[in-house]
């Protein structure tokens, strides 16, 4: 691990909680997702600005009443632009490199992502929400916000509205199925692919195993 990375993890222990969808394993799977992703795109990105926006991308959480996530990304991105200039890691103007992609990063903040890097880290967060890492991380948060499993009388959301609010399978109805076509790199696209093909086997595995569930 370079010295820079050693000083960013650092950093990033002091800020991290004890939530363990986003915790400090999940920063590290962010970082090497990016690393991953750069490697294959054919617009070369800053490895220190983008290895910097990846460990610094969640340094700050914030949560709206009803367990949805308000946007944070901002406010992470306002606190890792501080930590490096104080640090002196990075000129003024690399400063506002990483600050952008950390705040356009989210699904949420509705920032489009404008550079290499911010596009790189877009893909390389949002990949952990897909897979097997993403099933995990959903069921930690839905059940944290007391969210049920599924909805008793129709568990796969057909005839019903979803509400992933109170139910955990219709997040993936909501927001994880559609992610696939969200992603802006080459890498990230192909492993969106195979993961969300796991997920939705993951779904028909779920149905065989509810006698109850009519079958999408």
């Amino acid at each position: 691990m370079s010295t820079l990375e050693i000083r960013l993890e650092a950093f990033v222990k002091t800020c991290v909680g004890i939530d363990p969808a986003h915790d400090l394993l999940h920063v590290k799977r962010v970082v090497e997702s990016a690393k991953a992703f750069a490697a294959e795109e054919e617009e070369p990105a800053r490895q220190d600005v983008l290895i910097a926006a990846s460990w610094l991308h969640d340094v700050i959480r914030r949560e709206k009443d009803g367990g949805i996530r308000a946007p944070s990304s901002v406010h992470s991105a306002s606190l890792a632009a501080e930590f490096l200039r104080e640090e002196q890691l990075f000129d003024d103007a690399d400063i506002e490199r990483v600050y952008h992609a950390i705040a356009a990063h989210s699904y949420t903040a509705g920032i489009p992502p404008e550079t290499i890097e911010a596009k790189i880290l877009h893909d390389a967060d949002r990949i952990d929400a897909l897979g097997a890492i993403g099933i995990a991380r959903c069921m930690i948060v839905g059940g944290r916000f007391g969210a049920a499993l599924y909805h008793e009388g129709e568990p796969i959301p057909e005839a019903r509205d979803i509400d992933d609010r109170k139910f955990i399978i219709d997040h993936f109805y909501n927001r994880l199925f559609r992610l696939e076509d969200t992603f802006l790199t080459k890498a990230g696209t192909r492993e969106a692919g195979h993961r969300t093909r796991y997920m939705r086997a993951y779904i028909e595995e779920l149905e065989r195993e509810m006698p109850e569930a009519r079958l999408s």
